[in-house]
């Protein structure tokens, strides 16, 4: 996974062994978000409800180590199967952090491989700290998504 940030988003790009037609299903379908955005002792997800379309709810919570228990919710904004997935995302968090709503964007692209993933999670321009905290929080969650497809296969 390659990080890059700048002052507002933060940027990770991963390479999954599956065609984008099944990656963009595991980034919208709440029985398949249940299974691999969670890891045990880390980010205890409870079942993700999404209604997968534009304009669509979504929201999940749970409870992990760095911030107790925990919520995000959000509106699918953008809905381009298998290309796009944007949704906003807000965030309750035991030790509330002073800032509003972000936006999530994915956008896939088949390779020889499988999918290059691109994660762009915008909206932190002066918020430095739940910037930090997104910037090494999104490895570990799309690093469970890799992992996922490669206990699929």
């Amino acid at each position: 996974m390659q990080p890059q940030a700048n002052r507002d988003a933060v940027f990770i790009e991963i390479e999954i062994g599956a065609p984008p037609e099944r990656v963009f299903h595991a980034l919208s379908d709440a029985a398949e978000l249940s299974i691999w955005w969670n890891e045990q002792d880390v980010n205890n997800a409870r079942p993700w409800q999404v209604e997968a379309r534009l304009g669509g709810l979504w929201k999940t919570g749970g409870t992990s180590q760095g911030h107790g228990d925990w919520e995000t919710w959000g509106e699918i904004i953008e809905f381009d199967p298998p290309r796009v997935l944007a949704m906003t995302w807000n965030e309750r968090l035991d030790k509330p952090r002073p800032f509003g709503q972000t936006v999530v964007r994915y956008e896939l692209e088949p390779t020889a491989s499988g999918t290059k993933l691109r994660l762009t999670h915008s909206g932190f321009a002066s918020h430095r700290e739940a910037f930090d905290d997104y910037s090494k929080g999104w490895h570990p969650v799309l690093g469970m998504l890799r992992d996922y497809f490669v206990t699929l296969s």
